[in-house]
């Protein structure tokens, strides 16, 4: 009988009844939960690097005390939206809470099953990944959870100031005067508001303690359970208005913590406001349960109505370009007309443009001429994949460049590719620009560690305090005003890392591409409207369009030129080429045709379409006047395909998933049959190269953030069997 007793006490504890009725009410509550669980555990967004941002935060380039706190106040500030939603939404089921003292605090209290298997949850794999991927030793490790839970106290801390002054009871409530009772003070409509709210709770609350939500104890102090009270000698009005009380504070300390996150955007440009990607992804959480629970404060079951009804009227909205905001292209004049298409495909333009091209080989042949024998032309390929593929461009260019005495970048033609690996490569392009013939400190510490600091992180703080919200804040570039939104932080964060050595203009490459005193490089992000791809350079590149591409493949140079295209911001270029869903918005160019681009990836990971495409135009020329083409392939390895059971739910899902999980496969077969039709077609001799990042049984997350172990594993690649029979076959070929 005791046990029998013992079991139905237990079921019916508060901390139980709260964490049923969280399951059966407030799923979308715990979707985030959810999400957050999946993510410090490793279990969701693995590849593109999420765990890594909560599990070993930085904070302006240190992985330490500072990261760990803020991090912790943002656990502090989601905990405390969680627990303001759940008390709002689910407290008038429970009116046995108000005749304890401090009802929020009971509630809290009794609400912290899910935050605490989080927290334990989340020190232990940070305690691993600590030691693993940031090779931390045990004082340090100590110190940084240390942190993390002062900052979580320190905030809870802070936040029960506010409650414990407002926080009432139901004898201090029927204990105040009547006008205060009646909350004169509150303005009309949100009195009539919580009026009703209080109507609506007094209806569909239990007015005793039995029913589907019955407790028979409750935690009063951590260890200690006491019995819940019976209420029912209090109306169920002064009850439920006591409960009201405290949802108006609940809501004003939420707008509180939304005027914050703003105030901080405000100082958003200053670095120490930069806080960490994972404390912004938790911000954000914060914010939308918090907005739900206000809404639901009003509408109760018609909020989710609300909610869709609002996404609706919104998409309809943004239809008209008054209530749509659009990324711009910093140094592009957005009033301006295009040029008509037609003159791109005159005879004359596409003359002009033969001409041009058809004198930086003429350069190139003029810098690499040798009497005794013909050179090797180069085309160089980098792939994308965030900071990973753009440390390991940068790299990989630049070690082999120092091993092969500087004629990797002499004999380089063109260079092509995506997102990342075109940053890297660029950098690697503007530092021998700066460094003229000799490799200067291009593998220097200092250089290296610049270069692969963190851009995550004023990325993610932009879109929580900015984008989500007003986009307030402007830019002056080239005499235009854009607004400032996450795509200038990315840029920012671009030009901080390279030194500011490629913070200039398009055309500030065009005499040194035309004098082959650098590499040709072309940007081609994906055009989403057609699928084809905008070429940007400082020269002219209709001539390489084939006729039939006309008008799904667009000469940037040429097609805006009314609108300054040449003043276009070579940094912006290449945050274009890497506009990552989500992470960075899409970008939209000037014109009637309202052209929005995207990641290059979408149509060309690897760059090899670009090198094909001018390598068809210039085959005879290539052909007579070099010994042979060597294309340089840098990307990572490319993943075994295997062939695995599939469940029912995986047949349903997979059809889609496998569309975009093997993109790059797709795209890689595709361009081998290219390849294979070229060098049929063409007399002389072709070479590929592949160096790929060798990442064994690590995988490296695609991200703009990056981990000491995984900047380790980078620099290790280049050592590899593979890359070092490249670089010695490299060589080889250019000294025959």
């Amino acid at each position: 009988m005791k046990l029998k007793n013992y079991i139905k006490y237990s079921f019916y504890s508060f901390p139980l009844q709260l964490v049923l009725v969280n399951f059966k009410r407030n799923q979308i509550l715990l979707l985030f939960w959810l999400l957050l669980f999946l993510i410090i555990t490793n279990k969701f967004g693995n590849s593109y690097g999420i765990p890594l941002l909560f599990l070993v935060p930085e904070y302006m380039g240190v992985v330490g005390f500072w990261s760990y706190f803020i991090l912790g106040v943002a656990f502090g500030v989601y905990i405390m939206a969680f627990q303001i939603t759940s008390y709002v939404v689910n407290g008038y089921l429970f009116p046995f809470i108000v005749t304890s003292p401090k009802p929020f605090a009971r509630y809290f209290l009794n609400n912290l099953f899910i935050p605490t298997v989080f927290i334990a949850l989340y020190y232990l794999f940070s305690i691993i990944f600590q030691a693993n991927e940031e090779f931390l030793g045990f004082w340090e490790i100590c110190r940084n959870i240390f942190a993390n839970i002062l900052g979580f106290v320190l905030f809870i801390f802070f936040s029960f100031t506010y409650f414990f002054s407002t926080d009432k009871d139901v004898y201090k409530m029927v204990g105040l005067s009547k006008e205060k009772f009646e909350r004169k003070k509150i303005s009309k409509p949100i009195n009539k508001l919580m009026e009703k709210d209080i109507d609506w709770k007094v209806k569909n609350a239990p007015d005793d303690n039995v029913g589907a939500w019955h407790v028979s104890y409750y935690l009063s102090k951590p260890f200690k359970l006491k019995p819940a009270r019976y209420f029912g000698h209090y109306s169920m009005q002064a009850t439920q208005k006591t409960l009201s009380q405290n949802h108006k504070n609940a809501a004003i300390y939420s707008i509180l913590i939304v005027l914050l996150v703003l105030l901080i955007g405000v100082f958003k440009e200053n670095k120490y406001f930069i806080i960490p990607a994972a404390a912004s992804i938790t911000i954000f959480f914060s914010l939308m349960i918090l907005v739900s629970a206000a809404v639901y404060s009003f509408l109760k079951d018609w909020t989710f109505v609300f909610f869709i009804s609002l996404l609706l009227i919104f998409n309809y909205l943004s239809e008209f370009d008054i209530f749509k905001y659009h990324n711009t292209a910093y140094g592009l004049n957005y009033k301006k007309e295009l040029v008509d298409t037609k003159l791109l495909v005159g005879k004359e333009n596409i003359q002009e443009s033969q001409k041009q091209l058809q004198q930086i080989l003429n350069n190139w042949g003029k810098k690499n001429h040798n009497t005794s024998k013909k050179p090797k032309m180069i085309f160089i390929n980098a792939a994308g994949g965030g900071l990973k593929a753009a440390l390991w461009t940068y790299y990989a260019l630049a070690y082999t460049d120092s091993c092969l005495d500087n004629k990797l970048f002499s004999h380089t033609m063109l260079i092509t590719g995506a997102s990342g690996g075109m940053f890297g490569a660029a950098y690697f392009r503007a530092k021998k620009l700066i460094n003229g013939e000799g490799n200067g400190n291009l593998l220097s510490p200092n250089v290296i560690n610049s270069f692969s600091q963190d851009m995550l992180n004023p990325t993610a703080f932009t879109l929580v305090v900015n984008d989500i919200f007003f986009r307030l804040q402007k830019l002056s570039f080239n005499g235009n005003k854009y607004y400032k939104d996450r795509s200038f932080e990315l840029e920012k964060s671009m030009n901080a890392n390279t030194g500011f050595i490629m913070d200039y203009p398009l055309c500030f490459y065009q005499k040194p591409e035309y004098e082959s005193d650098i590499p040709m490089l072309i940007i081609s992000p994906s055009i989403m409207n057609n699928g084809g791809k905008l070429l940007i350079s400082p020269q002219n590149l209709a001539y390489i369009i084939p006729l039939k591409l006309k008008y799904e493949h667009i000469e940037f140079l040429g097609r805006y030129r009314n609108c300054n295209s040449d003043s276009l911001r070579f940094l912006t270029a290449l945050r274009m080429n890497a506009a990552f869903p989500y992470l960075t918005p899409f970008t939209r160019l000037p014109g009637k045709d309202k052209i929005k681009l995207a990641d290059a990836a979408l149509n060309d990971n690897y760059g090899l379409s670009t090198t094909l495409l001018f390598l068809s135009k210039f085959k005879g020329w290539i052909s007579e006047n070099t010994s042979g083409v060597i294309i340089v392939n840098i990307s990572e390895n490319e993943k075994r395909f295997e062939f695995a059971q599939q469940s029912l739910l995986d047949d349903f899902l997979k059809p889609l998933e496998s569309i975009f999980s093997n993109l790059f496969y797709t795209q890689r077969n595709n361009q081998q049959l290219m390849l294979d039709m070229f060098k049929q077609g063409f007399d002389g001799n072709v070479e590929v190269l592949n160096f790929n990042l060798s990442e064994n049984e690590e995988p490296i997350s695609m991200s703009w953030h990056l981990t000491k172990k995984e900047k380790k594993l980078i620099f290790e690649s280049i050592n590899c069997e593979k890359n070092t029979e490249n670089i010695k076959r490299l060589k080889s070929l250019i000294e025959d």
